[in-house]
């Protein structure tokens, strides 16, 4: 399988040797360069063995990785949550507001509540009073003691319904006090419940974005080493491929040579005859004698009627 190659890269030297050595000799040729050059790509066609290039193995996609640091996730976990933070706390807050709101109003009523009992009694009392005045003035006992009694129970009376009034008056207003003075306790109790409730949540977030992140990651370089392996695997069986082509090629035309070698020797015996044919017979006869480019590219039959046509 190496011999024709061999013999390919032999001519091929000692052709290119001759050609710089005719250009650089003082010889009086009647041929032109380019009848050399042509002479030259005449005969080198049959020492080129152009080696199987096959397409080239494909390239595939790579997954690109997931680069978001914790950082960056624990950011987007925060601001996918602001709403729902802010929410909840204007939310705790509206109640809180809500509450002393309701308080205040509830401390409003008891006041006129308590007003409007005052005033019930002051009228009711006033009509007794009234009533007995009245009696005792038609009896004849206005101003005995019996009519003096009756107005001062009356009037005791009076009092201390106005006086049991204004004490429940004052217990109630106190206990709504203390409810709204327990609003900021209880305001910030349930933020900072919140709050833990929150973070938990975020947390629970931020591990599973993290989670998900490294997994994707994983899988993605699993994927991308099996696809450089499956590319190195394909780009070797390229060359395996292309290997075997030349080596069958080689061997083809190792094969072919003998069975045209009779064709390409004459061929070649024509095309050295005019290249002769343009030189003087002695330029022509020197080249035959010296030059073993000739004796390379012909067999033994067709040199020889070149020498008995142009050297003797």
């Amino acid at each position: 399988m190496h011999y024709a190659s061999c013999i390919s890269n032999k001519m091929a030297s000692a052709f290119q040797i001759h050609l710089r050595n005719l250009n650089n000799s003082g010889s009086n040729q009647n041929s032109s360069k380019s009848d050399r050059r042509d002479l030259e790509t005449f005969l080198m066609r049959q020492n080129q063995i152009e080696r199987p290039v096959l397409p080239q193995s494909s390239s595939f996609e790579r997954w690109s990785l997931n680069e978001q640091t914790d950082d960056q996730l624990r950011q987007r976990v925060n601001d996918e949550w602001a709403g729902y933070f802010n929410h909840n706390i204007v939310a705790i807050e509206n109640n809180i507001n809500n509450l002393y709101n309701q308080f205040r109003n509830d401390q409003t009523l008891a006041q006129r509540s308590a007003d409007e009992r005052r005033a019930a009694v002051e009228h009711e009392y006033g009509i007794a009073r009234e009533n007995v005045a009245n009696d005792s003035l038609r009896r004849g006992l206005a101003r005995s003691s019996i009519a003096v009694n009756q107005q001062a129970a009356l009037s005791n009376a009076a009092a201390e319904q106005r006086t049991g009034i204004s004490n429940e008056l004052i217990e109630r207003l106190a206990g709504l006090d203390a409810e709204i003075h327990s609003l900021e306790g209880m305001r910030q109790s349930a933020v900072d419940n919140f709050n833990i409730a929150f973070a938990a949540r975020i947390t629970k977030e931020l591990n599973r974005l993290k989670g998900e992140r490294d997994a994707f990651n994983r899988d993605a370089i699993r994927f991308n080493n099996q696809m450089s392996q499956q590319e190195r695997d394909n780009q070797m069986q390229n060359i395996m491929n292309e290997s075997r082509l030349h080596g069958e090629r080689l061997s083809h035309m190792q094969q072919e040579a003998d069975l045209n070698m009779q064709t390409n020797f004459r061929e070649n015996y024509l095309k050295i005859r005019q290249y002769l044919a343009g030189m003087s017979r002695r330029d022509a006869r020197d080249a035959l004698a010296n030059d073993p480019l000739f004796r390379m590219h012909l067999n033994s039959y067709f040199f020889y009627r070149l020498y008995a046509e142009f050297a003797r």
